[in-house]
């Protein structure tokens, strides 16, 4: 258990996604998950002031479930877009956040 605990948390604090199939994990990994039924697992980091503080850990015990990055399958149209930021009050430019690793400005409205 130790190997992934240290694995994970090397590739968490570098800001990477750990998503996997628990059959699909090297042995030592697999055996833990298999003591709760888990069969699929998503871990998403969480950085607080550039600094790693933890992540959001989500398990499928039901379904090997291969987990996508939420973003649309289909892209949405510059008409929906607009639609669909007429419903706020921010400024097109406003920064809400930054996406890591790349330290990319994450705003409202991106060109």
């Amino acid at each position: 258990m130790m190997s992934r605990t240290i694995r994970w948390a090397e590739q968490l604090g570098r800001g990477n996604v750990i998503v996997a199939m628990a059959g699909d994990l090297p042995e030592e990994e697999r055996e833990p998950l298999a003591l709760t039924g888990t069969r699929s697992v998503l871990g998403v980091p969480i950085f607080v002031e550039d600094a790693w503080w933890g992540f959001l850990g989500f398990e499928d015990c039901e379904h090997e479930r291969e987990w996508s990055d939420g973003l649309p399958i289909v892209p949405p149209t510059i008409e929906k877009i607009e639609e669909f930021l007429s419903f706020t009050n921010r400024k097109p430019d406003e920064v809400l956040g930054i996406a890591l690793p790349e330290n990319r400005a994450v705003t409202v409205w991106a060109t």
